[in-house]
């Protein structure tokens, strides 16, 4: 039986939306994850996109599924100096949310009713892998553990080095910062964290808020 859902894809101040049917099946969510992943990578490579991440998570009554995508750096290098800046637009994510509703229907992924999303992976980007942080060495991000360390799970500071499944970062710059490791098994979330420059292009001060969730 054919029952349909909705599915939206959007970048910052944009939003559409479309519909795509949903067909019983089963798998833990780590391996749909992957599958969606693998199914999606050949159409976005085509598209001079990569997929930065996949997040399901409840939504009510059906799941979630968030497919984060960015410009591969061939895609990236191609375009001309003054569109460096440019990224994933709403074309882009309304080309592959299509193609996946397509694939989902097709390849019987998903086991019951649920909402699309495509969206870049926005200014706060979140790490879905250890390979992603070296991009990012010299910049502001956010770490929350599985398990408290030193009675705190959450630090906040400058990473400062990743190899491997491993990556350090100078937490809480300042007179009392302090380097620090982390094991990406340890690591129940990642994601950078964007400070906008001063008119003079100075960032400023560290300032301090509560967990940002990525959205788009």
């Amino acid at each position: 039986m054919d029952q349909r859902v909705g599915s939206t894809f959007f970048l910052p101040g944009h939003g559409l939306q479309a519909e795509f049917p949903y067909f019983i099946g089963y798998m833990d969510i780590q391996e749909r994850a992957r599958l969606i992943e693998q199914l999606l990578t050949p159409f976005l490579a085509a598209e001079g996109l990569i997929p930065w991440g996949i997040e399901l998570s409840s939504a009510g009554h059906r799941e979630l599924l968030r497919i984060f995508i960015d410009l591969s750096p061939e895609a990236r290098a191609a375009r001309g100096h003054a569109d460096r800046e440019a990224g994933v637009t709403v074309d882009h994510c309304a080309a592959v949310s299509r193609h996946a509703g397509y694939l989902l229907d097709v390849e019987d992924v998903m086991p019951g009713p649920y909402v699309l999303e495509v969206s870049s992976p926005g200014i706060e980007r979140r790490f879905f892998a250890p390979g992603q942080l070296a991009g990012y060495i010299g910049r502001e991000i956010e770490v929350t553990l599985v398990l408290p360390r030193a009675g705190r799970r959450r630090f906040r500071g400058i990473l400062t080095g990743a190899a491997g499944e491993a990556f350090t970062m100078t937490a809480d710059p300042g007179p009392k910062q302090t380097a620090v490791d982390f094991a990406w098994d340890d690591v129940k979330k990642a994601r950078l964290v964007n400070r906008f420059p001063d008119a003079a292009g100075d960032p400023g001060q560290e300032h301090f808020h509560g967990p940002s969730e990525v959205t788009p």
